[in-house]
């Protein structure tokens, strides 16, 4: 999703995408708290704060040379080790907002490559 045939400036996708990530890990946060729900919107923010290095191991892994397929799988591995550590450690319920940010970060990220795609 961020190769160089989708974008000439890959670097700018994953930038734009983790600026769009800790605004919404930020607007989640404070709006678990408002509404009573904090343990529901901090989840969802570090949840969405870890996901954003995603973009980033997959640009850095891309400049490497490493096959994209290749990289997509040890991240999504990665990924799911984490949650599923953070789900033995608090318990499962606890982990499901985390679980929900990652899910977003990721979205947020195939949006930014497909607003830059749209701009080539």
């Amino acid at each position: 999703m961020i190769s160089k045939s989708v974008s000439a400036r890959p670097a700018h996708v994953v930038r734009s995408a983790a600026l769009a990530c800790v605004a919404a890990a930020v607007g989640c946060a404070l709006i678990g708290i408002v509404v009573g729900h904090p343990a529901w919107g901090i989840g969802l923010a570090v949840g969405l704060a870890v996901g954003a290095g995603n973009g980033y191991a997959a640009d850095r892994l891309l400049l490497v040379g490493v096959p994209f397929v290749a990289t997509s799988m040890l991240r999504i591995i990665v990924l799911t080790l984490v949650a599923l550590v953070a789900g033995l450690t608090v318990g499962f319920g606890p982990a499901v907002p985390v679980v929900a940010g990652l899910a977003g970060a990721q979205l947020i990220l195939a949006g930014s490559a497909v607003v830059e795609s749209v701009r080539r």
